[in-house]
Order: structure tokens, then C-alpha cells, then sequence
């Protein structure tokens, strides 16, 4: 099962300090920098001590992505005396390391690496010292520069095929990241998409183990439906239901294992539907990907089968709409696989 971690900077950890604990998971990262230049003032020394302080009080487990800079900066020049200082669990090495230099370090210490970069040579060299090397790609803070579905999965291949542990940011929707406040994100086409939707895409679609919110924090609903994906493997799907099918809300459901890809076929419903009433006609309009359906009496003993349509089909008398997935969450039918565990909320 996937994780979730954040992304927290210096500049705007006031902000968020209070509302952080109750993001606070067992093993819970947090994503940092140590190089934005604009951060850099008079009090950062101070304000990045008392950040790191509090996120370890927290519970959280910190990856700090760092340079030479860093290093100059606070006026070290080893930088394991400064992981080993400010309690850092993990460095990201950026900038002026060279690459026997992070294989010299990956001996040693818990190290991640750009996953976006990284050739295939230097994977196989670096997981023989450290098999446990996190490679994180890049988030893409300005508008049509993220990576699209096939990039992404082409890097990852290789990764993968080593047994790699990858990491990906989607967007936040709190606390928007400046200076473009547009969302930063790994996968383009989840710039304005909601995260616990973006969260199952690249857990469900893309087989991604660890997730960070690059703009910090996700509303807590969003927060809610993804613990609730992990601990439990339902798959939450706020949608409308009709009235006089409000009874299926918060039921859960299977999707039959031999569901067609264009129709999600809930495995429990005709038995839910065996103990009301008989299903009457009604609302036997055309079918929309991401309607809510089911057979009525017409269809005899299949009456009270509830399905998700994921293309569109034509109307049929025998076959009721009740109801409609909420448009921002429509991505999330291309997350439901055969077997998966799903849930109606509102």
C-alpha cells in the first residue's frame, strides 16, 4: 500500500505548524529544501532549526533535498555532521554532488536521488551499496512542463525492473506554493485535479509506494478518503444518489472480478436489492460514463444490479439511472480495477 508524505518550506511553516499533527501518520515523511534562494534571510538559520525540531516532535521523518550550497550556507563542509545535526532522516543530493560522491554516501546513510535523471548503470552501481535508496522525481511548478502518463512510466521501468522505491508529488490544495501558485506536481494532467484522486492514480495506475503533496497540505476530506484507501483498500466515490436509493451511501461494494472494461459490475447489490422492494422503471434516460445504474424488473433476475458505466451507453428501459459520480472526481473511475473495494459517499 502506498504512503503519503508533505512538502513543508521555511518560508511558510508558520502557516501550517499548528494543522500538521493531525496529518501525523506511523512512518510519515516530509519533504524539505535547504537551497531556495529566496527563503534566505537574516533569521533562516534559526527558523530552520525550529522547523526540523518540530517536525521531529511531530512524529514526521524528514528528507531534505540539499547542495553544496546548503552545505556553504550554513557553513559546513561534511555533510553527514550536518544530516547527523539537524536530524535529518534522508538526503536528497542535488546540485555539485558527484556521482561517486552520493555512492560513497549511499554506504553510509539513507540517500534519495532524482528519479527523472538517473541512468541505468548508476541505479544498478547505487542499489548494490544501498538497496533501501528512494529515487523521487521532480515536481513541475510551472503550467505544461509536468511529465505526461508515458514519460513517466518509461522512467519508471527501469526503476522498477531493479526493484527500485520511486517517489511522486501530486498538488496540495491548501496552501498553494509561490511564486506561480499553480501546483507542484510530478504528472501535468494532475495540475488542477483533486489530490485524493491524483493520490490513487499514481497508486492504483502507476504502482507509486510513496506520495508527496508538494504544496504542503491536502484538504482534510481528501486526507480522510486516502487514510481510509490505506488502511482499509476502498476506494471512496463521492457521487449523488437519487432519492429513494440515498440507502446505498456509505455500503461497500466489490466490483465483480470479470467486469467488463467499459461496465463495473457491483458484486453485492442484487443481494442488497433482494430484500426491498421490486425495482420499478424509472430515470431510464441514456448512461454517461459515470452514472450510477441498475437493472429494474424488466431485466427479471438480474432487477437490482447496481453498475458504473465507464463509456456511455443508450437508454434502456430497463436499466435506471440513480444517480452520477461529482465531475471533479470522474478520473477516479479509471482507478477501479476488477476486485477493487468501493464505497458511495457524498
Amino acid at each position: 500500500m502506498s504512503k503519503l508524505g508533505f512538502s513543508v518550506y521555511c518560508s511558510t511553516f508558520k502557516e501550517i505548524e499548528t494543522r500538521l499533527p493531525s496529518y501525523a501518520q506511523e512512518g510519515s515523511l516530509v519533504f524539505t529544501s535547504l537551497h531556495i534562494a529566496e527563503e534566505m534571510n537574516a533569521a533562516y538559520f534559526d527558523d530552520v532549526e525550529h522547523m526540523l525540531k518540530a517536525l521531529k516532535k511531530m512524529g514526521f521523518q524528514i528528507v531534505c533535498d540539499v547542495s553544496r550550497k546548503t552545505l556553504e550556507m550554513f557553513n559546513y563542509t561534511d555533510i553527514l555532521q550536518f544530516k547527523n545535526d539537524f536530524g535529518i532522516d534522508a538526503l536528497r543530493i542535488d546540485y555539485g554532488f558527484s556521482f561517486e560522491e552520493c555512492k560513497a554516501l549511499a554506504q553510509t546513510t539513507a540517500i534519495c536521488l532524482n528519479a527523472s535523471t538517473i541512468s541505468e548503470k548508476e541505479c544498478e552501481e547505487l542499489l548494490a551499496v544501498n538497496p533501501d535508496i528512494l529515487f523521487i522525481h521532480n515536481f513541475y511548478p510551472r503550467p505544461e512542463t509536468g511529465l505526461d502518463d508515458e514519460t513517466f512510466d518509461a522512467m519508471n521501468a527501469m526503476l522498477l525492473a531493479h526493484h527500485a522505491k520511486i517517489m511522486a508529488f501530486i498538488n496540495g490544495n491548501e496552501v498553494l506554493r509561490g511564486p506561480l501558485y499553480e501546483g507542484l506536481v510530478t504528472l501535468e494532467k494532475h495540475r488542477h485535479q483533486n489530490p485524493y484522486v491524483n493520490y490513487l492514480d499514481l497508486c492504483l495506475n502507476h504502482g507509486i509506494e510513496n506520495i508527496l503533496v508538494g504544496d504542503s497540505l491536502i484538504d482534510s476530506i481528501s486526507f480522510e478518503r486516502i487514510s481510509k484507501f490505506n488502511s482499509e483498500g476502498i476506494i471512496s466515490l463521492p457521487c449523488h444518489l437519487h432519492h429513494g436509493y440515498e440507502q446505498y451511501y456509505n455500503q461497500t461494494f466489490t466490483i465483480r472480478s470479470d467486469s467488463p472494461k467499459r461496465l463495473k459490475r457491483l458484486a453485492e447489490s442484487r443481494g442488497y436489492a433482494a430484500t426491498g422492494a421490486k425495482i420499478k422503471p424509472d430515470n431510464c434516460i441514456y448512461r454517461k460514463r459515470g452514472s450510477i445504474v441498475m437493472d429494474n424488473e424488466r431485466y427479471q433476475r438480474y432487477s437490482g444490479e447496481i453498475m458504473i458505466p465507464i463509456a456511455d451507453y443508450p437508454q434502456d428501459d430497463r436499466v435506471n439511472v440513480i444517480g452520477e459520480l461529482h465531475e471533479d472526481y470522474m478520473a477516479l473511475l479509471d482507478c477501479i480495477k476488477n476486485g477493487s473495494k468501493i464505497m458511495f459517499v457524498k
